[in-house]
């Protein structure tokens, strides 16, 4: 059986912007990194974003959303920001406010053997960078 969790706070639902990345704005201006302008600069930017056709589906009903969900993988704890899944596929997406970095990407991929090893046979990874708004495939 597939489960990326103990099956609590499982939540499936629509979204016509990325909701969940409004607390990393948020962070961001807490933290100073950005102030209210820019944080409606970025939102703004990234409700267009969500607008291409290729993303807008991760945003959709057709998937389960897991998100912030703990994974036991290779003798570690793993946190992926979004998994979505729908039967056989699963799509990693992880969320960035700092600047792009190959670390990322490792990261990632870790998320992405972690879902495999859970039996999801299609898997796909994406980075999402907030500030400049950046999306990046990765691969295994």
């Amino acid at each position: 059986t597939k489960k990326a969790s103990n099956g609590k706070n499982r939540k499936t639902y629509s979204a016509s912007r990325p909701i969940d990345l409004e607390p990393v704005l948020k962070q961001m201006q807490q933290a100073g990194e950005l102030d209210e302008k820019s944080v409606l600069a970025v939102s703004s930017r990234i409700t267009k974003l969500f607008e291409d056709p290729n993303i807008s589906p991760w945003f959709s009903d057709g998937f389960e959303v897991l998100n912030e969900r703990e994974i036991w993988y290779d003798n570690r704890i793993h946190k992926p920001d979004r998994i979505l899944t729908h039967g056989n596929k699963a799509i990693v997406i992880d969320y960035k406010k700092e600047k792009e970095g190959e670390t990322h990407h490792e990261q990632v991929r870790r998320y992405m053997k972690a879902m495999k090893a859970l039996g999801y046979e299609e898997v796909e990874g994406h980075l999402i960078y907030v500030e400049p708004v950046i999306v990046r495939e990765v691969s295994l």
